[in-house]
């Protein structure tokens, strides 16, 4: 399956669908497939924000899709800090792949969308296993 298409209305109407927050800095995770993937970010600090601890350095994972029985073939997720509350400096971005609810785990390819302001960066990668792998990093001024 080829990675999603770098179609900016696609990740702007599942953004809508779910009520995502909006932000300065804003970093959001799109698949296609009911697979479990999941959206890290690294702070400068080292906290860490993901399904776990959705909230750290002043962002938050406000959505967090295909957990447990609840899955879609058209995810997202999101992480998004409010104007000027991202701290200075360098963050990780990190994905990792839970597998589908029967438990198989198939690799999944996937587009990151890093927002700075009216800067947009995408990225796009495939996630193959639950360990956690960087896949980006951008740096706050």
């Amino acid at each position: 399956m080829p990675p999603p298409a770098s179609r900016d209305d696609e990740t702007e109407r599942r953004l809508a669908r779910e009520g995502a927050r909006r932000g300065a800095v804003q970093v959001t995770l799109r698949w296609e497939s009911t697979a479990d993937l999941d959206l890290y970010v690294a702070c400068p600090s080292g906290a860490m924000i993901s399904y776990a601890n959705p909230r750290a350095c002043g962002g938050e994972l406000d959505v967090d899709m295909n957990v447990g029985l609840r899955r879609v073939r058209d995810p997202i997720e999101n992480v998004t800090w409010p104007e000027a509350a991202a701290p200075s400096g360098t963050y990780r971005v990190l994905v990792s792949n839970l597998g589908e609810a029967d438990g198989r785990t198939a690799a999944v390819p996937f587009l990151v969308r890093i927002k700075l302001g009216e800067r947009i960066e995408e990225v796009r990668g495939t996630a193959r296993s639950a360990e956690p792998r960087q896949v980006a990093s951008f740096t706050v001024p």
